[in-house]
């Protein structure tokens, strides 16, 4: 694809030296390579999304909570709270939480590229540059969950046939949004994009790599529906430190290096410096 000649950011580049795996092989390397590393970012990312989370867990996930489950079927606070805890699991897992994603998309794209990064310095000059855009789409994600949740209810209160399609039509856009949001914080931390250009651009490539998107995306549910449901709080703990390596990077792994041959189309390879990370 060469619609982002004219947006590249500057970079280091990649190695030209380094060891050429592909695929699941160098997602393996780098995860052995860069384990204890990604622990860090992961806890710092997680802490840094504490406003998200407070967001989610009291507005967003009692709306889609109320959409999705009949009315009857919670029957007490705890497990009310759990299902909330739930949904906003997913919501930050797919949707991310605005700026601190933008550094949290620079940190992973960093470690794909083997280049080197200084997770907390790094990522607090990221989470300012790119505050403005990054706010902009956390505060749309809000509207579209919100009012798409309201959407599939109110279409869900009749039985038609055509009812029972736009509901079906309502989810399936709203899925295709929410994976999209794997490709658009690293197109924004790596391209001079406006910001509709970022939302236009991720799409695209949701709908031009779909299968596989839709593979990792069943893995990052299913990482965070397995921790959620066997180890309730503990595993909701260990999620957002350990969890994410399996199912939050990967979706960062495979978006940055569709986007890094994008870029070996449009432009030399600069040789990177691939020192000691923070």
């Amino acid at each position: 694809m060469g619609i982002f000649n004219r947006y590249l950011k500057e970079g280091p580049g990649i190695d030209k030296n380094a060891p050429k795996k592909k695929g699941i092989f160098l997602f393996a390397e780098l995860v052995g390579r860069k384990f204890f590393l990604m622990l860090r970012a992961n806890a710092l990312y997680s802490l840094v999304s504490i406003p998200f989370f407070l967001v989610s867990l009291f507005f967003l996930a009692p709306v889609i909570r109320s959409v999705l489950l009949p009315a009857g079927v919670i029957n007490d606070a705890w497990t009310m709270i759990m299902m909330d805890v739930f949904f906003t699991g997913f919501l930050f897992t797919f949707f991310g939480s605005g700026p601190a994603s933008a550094s949290y998309a620079f940190v992973t794209r960093s470690f794909t590229r083997s280049e080197h990064v200084w997770i907390a310095s790094d990522g607090r000059d990221i989470f300012k540059e790119n505050f403005k855009y990054s706010m902009l789409l956390l505060i749309i994600d809000i509207a579209v969950i919100y009012l798409a949740m309201n959407a599939v209810a109110f279409y869900g209160m009749n039985a038609g046939g055509l009812s029972v399609f736009l509901r079906f039509f309502i989810m399936v856009l709203f899925a295709l949004y929410a994976i999209s949001h794997m490709f658009a914080y690293q197109i924004m931390v790596t391209y001079e994009c406006k910001f509709f250009d970022i939302i236009k651009y991720s799409l695209t490539m949701t709908l031009a790599k779909l299968p596989m998107c839709i593979l990792l995306s069943v893995i990052a549910g299913a990482v965070w529906v397995l921790m959620w449901y066997y180890l309730g709080i503990i595993g909701v703990i260990l999620y957002l430190i350990v969890g994410l390596i399996f199912s939050r990077y990967p979706l960062e792994f495979y978006a940055a290096r569709v986007i890094e041959k994008n870029i070996a189309k449009t432009q030399p390879e600069k040789e990177a410096d691939d020192g000691d990370d923070e």
